[in-house]
């Protein structure tokens, strides 16, 4: 998978995910190129899939649960997201049972709209799977369609790289802040994510 483009956020209160984290910002738009060549599409990012969230598994409430693109299958939900974004690379440790934090996503990440080339819609997300021991911070992506996941080579992987994220510009709270979620190749993919089993 790669990427590039532009994030857009605004600065909120430090617990707002439930874990305190200063310099906590709320991601209000996205824009930018996707690719994945797995899952054979590519396109422009035309912002935030909706519905917005900003809830974490921390938050979370039965009448304001934690968000996930869709899924035919109700065994297998789709990706989580909660659109929040730690510039400082601080993401915490807001999803009760998963154990790492860190990173300028936390484990939920930030689900957006990819207008494929091919004429059909598509949901890419980026997420972190914090600082795992020996590996250090690892970023990593996915995608899905109105039907379900279609690539998340991050899931069930220990130790093989398996992706490339890219570079977004941060334009909140300064015009100048780059966000690097990987940097070319240099932002491989890795480790074991399984944000489905977190919310069992």
């Amino acid at each position: 998978m790669t990427s590039s483009g532009t994030i857009t956020a605004v600065l909120v209160g430090s617990n707002t995910s439930g874990a305190a984290a200063v310099e906590t910002f709320e991601i209000t738009g996205i824009t930018g190129t996707f690719k994945d060549t797995t899952a054979g599409f590519s396109g422009n990012i035309t912002g935030l899939y909706g519905p917005i969230s900003y809830v974490t598994p921390a938050t979370g409430t039965s009448a304001s649960p934690v968000a996930y693109t869709p899924s035919t299958s109700t065994a297998t939900p789709g990706l989580s997201y909660d659109d929040l974004f730690f510039p400082l690379g601080n993401s915490p440790d807001d999803c009760p049972g998963y154990p790492f934090s860190g990173g300028d996503f936390d484990s939920l990440g930030v689900a957006f709209n990819v207008a494929g080339t091919d004429g059909k819609a598509y949901i890419g997300e980026f997420f972190s799977n914090g600082a795992l021991p020996n590996a250090g911070i690892l970023m990593a992506a996915a995608d899905a369609n109105a039907n379900g996941i279609l690539d998340d080579p991050n899931a069930l992987t220990e130790t093989a790289p398996e992706g490339v994220v890219g570079g977004f510009v941060a334009t909140a709270p300064e015009p100048s802040t780059v966000l690097q979620v990987g940097g070319g190749l240099a932002g491989l993919l890795a480790m074991r994510r399984r944000k489905h089993a977190r919310n069992s």
